[in-house]
C-alpha cells in the first residue's frame, strides 16, 4: 500500500491542477531522466487514503500500489542513470519496451480480470481506457459502460 506520506518522504514534486469546474487537486510526480517519470494518481481519485504510481504518459498505463515494489522500480531505474546521455536513453527506451511488452502480456492474460476505470470527472463521470487512459465515454454510458480499451489499445493487446 502507497500512503501520501510515502512522497513527502521520499521527496516527490507535488504538482497542482484544476478541474473543469475549478475545483483543485493534486498528485505527485518523480522524475528519473527525460521522457521517464513516475506519477501518482490525484487527491481526488485515492480510495481510504491509498495512491497508486504509474508511468507517466505509458501505454498500455501501469499501476504500482506496493511502496517496496516501488522502491525496488526506482532503484533499478536510478542505477541506470550514472549511463552517458546516449546510453541513458537506451537504457529507458530498453526499460520502457520491455515493461510495455510485459503489461501487454498480463492484460492479455488477466483481461478477465481487469475492471473498467471510472473517473467522477466533477459528477458526469468518465470511462477510461486501461491502456492510454483516453475517455471513451461519458455520462450515464460512463457508469454502465463495461469497455476496458480504446480501439487502438484493444488492437494492441491482441498482437
Amino acid at each position: 500500500m502507497i500512503v501520501e506520506q510515502y512522497f513527502i518522504e521520499n521527496k516527490w514534486r507535488k504538482e497542482t491542477d484544476q478541474n473543469e469546474d475549478g475545483t483543485e487537486y493534486y498528485y505527485y510526480a518523480l522524475d528519473i531522466a527525460d521522457g521517464f517519470s513516475f506519477i501518482s494518481n490525484s487527491d481526488d481519485e485515492t480510495f481510504d487514503g491509498e495512491w497508486t504510481v504509474g508511468f507517466f504518459d505509458c501505454s498500455p498505463s501501469m499501476k504500482f500500489d506496493d511502496e517496496e515494489q516501488l522502491d525496488a522500480l526506482i532503484l533499478i531505474a536510478r542505477d541506470g542513470i550514472e549511463l552517458g546521455a546516449e546510453e541513458k536513453q537506451e537504457f529507458v527506451d530498453f526499460c520502457l519496451d520491455d515493461i510495455t511488452e510485459l503489461i501487454k502480456g498480463f492484460a492479455t492474460a488477466h483481461k478477465e480480470t481487469v475492471e473498467p476505470i471510472r473517473k467522477y470527472n466533477s459528477g458526469m463521470g468518465a470511462l477510461l481506457c486501461n491502456g492510454c487512459s483516453t475517455i471513451m465515454a461519458t455520462g450515464e454510458e460512463a457508469w454502465s459502460g463495461n469497455r476496458l480499451y480504446c480501439d487502438t489499445c484493444e488492437i494492441e493487446t491482441k498482437q
